[in-house]
C-alpha cells in the first residue's frame, strides 16, 4: 500500500464528486481530504492505494478530464509540513478502510477486482 497526494486546483468536478467516484474504485483503499468541507477547490485528498500514481492520476483525468490537479508519491516518515495529527499518522501508517475486503474475503491476496467505470 502507498500513500498517494492529490491536490486538485480547479476544474468543473467539486470534491464530493471525486470522493464519490473514489469511493467506487477497488484501487483507493481509503482516502482524507483538506479541508474535509471543500465543495470548491483547492482542496487535496491523501489517498490509500495499491495503484501507482500514474495510474492513478491517468484513471482521474479519464473521469475529470478538465480537472486541473497534480498528484504524487508520499513516503512515510520522509515528508514535512504542519498538518493535523490524523492525517501525518494516516500517512505514516496507511491502512485500508476495510471495505473491499469487507465485501471480497480473498480481496488482499488476489489484489483488487478488474472493473471498467
Amino acid at each position: 500500500m502507498k500513500v498517494i497526494l492529490l491536490n486538485v486546483f480547479g476544474g468543473p468536478a467539486n470534491q464530493q464528486d471525486i470522493l464519490d467516484r473514489f469511493d467506487r474504485m477497488p484501487e483507493v483503499l481509503n482516502w482524507q481530504s483538506i479541508p474535509a468541507n471543500a465543495v470548491r477547490p483547492p482542496f487535496s485528498v491523501f489517498i490509500v492505494s495499491r495503484a501507482d500514481v500514474n495510474e492513478l492520476a491517468n484513471r482521474l483525468h479519464t473521469l475529470f478530464p478538465s480537472l486541473v490537479f497534480c498528484m504524487s508519491d508520499l513516503i512515510a516518515h520522509h515528508f514535512n509540513g504542519w498538518l493535523p495529527a490524523e492525517i501525518a499518522d494516516f500517512v505514516n501508517s496507511p491502512r485500508s478502510s476495510g471495505r473491499w475486503e469487507a465485501m471480497d474475503p480473498n480481496f488482499v491476496l488476489k489484489g483488487p477486482p478488474t472493473q471498467k467505470y
